[in-house]
C-alpha cells in the first residue's frame, strides 16, 4: 500500500499499523462479506442492523440504513465515519 499527503507529494510505502491511524481500515474481503450478508464473528449486534467490533483497537461501528440503501461505517476512537451507498 502507499499514501500521499499535502506534506510528501510523492507516493510512500505505509504499513497497515500506520494507515489505521489515518482513519478506517478494512480489508476488501471482510468488506465483500459484510456486504453479502456474512458478518465477521468479532462484529457483535448491538442494535437492529447495527454491528460493533475492537479487533483493530479502536471501537468500529456499522450500521446499515435499508430504506437509504446505505452502510455507515464509524471509527468511535479517531471520530472518523465513512457511507456506503449501494445501487
Amino acid at each position: 500500500m502507499e499514501v500521499r499527503d499535502n506534506r510528501t507529494p510523492f507516493w510512500r510505502d505505509i504499513q497497515p499499523a500506520e494507515l489505521a491511524e489515518h482513519g478506517i481500515v478494512l480489508p476488501p474481503n471482510q468488506l465483500a462479506s459484510i456486504l453479502l450478508g456474512n458478518m465477521p464473528s468479532h462484529f457483535h449486534q448491538k442494535k437492529n442492523n447495527m454491528w460493533e467490533s475492537k479487533q483493530s483497537g479502536s471501537l468500529i461501528r456499522l450500521q446499515w440504513q435499508a430504506e437509504r440503501q446505505m452502510l455507515t461505517i464509524s471509527d468511535i476512537q479517531h471520530g472518523r465515519v465513512a457511507k456506503l451507498l449501494i445501487q
